[in-house]
Order: C-alpha cells, then sequence, then structure tokens
C-alpha cells in the first residue's frame, strides 16, 4: 500500500444542454454511443456497459484530440438505432453544449474517491496553499 490511493467513480450523468444531472440509473437498458477522445477508451466504455447501458456504436479519438463538428458528422452517420450520446466530461467540455448533436447528449461525471492516504492529501493541499499564500 502506498502514500495515497484513490480510484475515479461514476456519481451521475449531465445533460449537455440543460446542465441537468441524471441518476445513472437510467442508464440501464438505453441503446448509446460511446464518444471519447482519452487514453483509456476502453474503461469508459466498460464503464457505461457496467451501468447497463448497451453500447450499439464507440467514436474512439486519440487523447485530446477531436473537433465538435466532426463529432456531430460521425454521430448523423452511426446513430443507428441508439437513444442517447454519452461522452466524459472533459470531451463534452471541449465539443459543446451537444445543441447540434443529433440525439440527447450526456456527459458522464466521475469523482475522485481516495481508498487511502486522504488526510495526506488535504495536509498536502493545506501546505501548498499556505506556500502560495507566503509570497
Amino acid at each position: 500500500s502506498g502514500l495515497l490511493e484513490s480510484r475515479h467513480e461514476p456519481r451521475h450523468l449531465v445533460a449537455l444542454q440543460s446542465q441537468k444531472k441524471i441518476p445513472l440509473s437510467e442508464l440501464k437498458g438505453k441503446k448509446v454511443i460511446a464518444v471519447s477522445a482519452i487514453g483509456n477508451p476502453k474503461s469508459f466504455e466498460n464503464m457505461l456497459a457496467q451501468l447497463g447501458a448497451e453500447l450499439v456504436a464507440t467514436l474512439r479519438l486519440a487523447d485530446h484530440t477531436g473537433r465538435a463538428e466532426e463529432v456531430r458528422r460521425w454521430v448523423d452517420k452511426n446513430r443507428r438505432h441508439a437513444d442517447w450520446i454519452v461522452m466524459t466530461e472533459k470531451d463534452a467540455m471541449r465539443w459543446g453544449s451537444g445543441g447540434s448533436l443529433s440525439l440527447p447528449s450526456y456527459a458522464l461525471r466521475m469523482e475522485m474517491v481516495f481508498s487511502e492516504g486522504e488526510e495526506h492529501w488535504r495536509n498536502l493541499v493545506a501546505l501548498i496553499k499556505r506556500l502560495a499564500h507566503a509570497r
């Protein structure tokens, strides 16, 4: 065990147009297009499947790439019988509000959860704040 251990856990979905929080349980049985430009898209897709989504298509772009217009064109061509588009929150920030997408669009909100060392983390953050204000 290390000094600090954490993991990311899904919290809820965020509707891209309204910013409304949607419970993860709403994914169950939904036909979903998963869109991501992250280092490990398979883990994102697996998480959606574990939450009950049926993945009907996936768009995997290289980490930190992709333009909103490119995503919109791909979705238009590959929407099949999908109900929703779900993307990472990071990608949703880069690709806009979802207004130009042809299906209801959501971002998966994740949260970092400490399994060990949270006290060390809080002390480190407090030290950084003190040092930053000491200048």
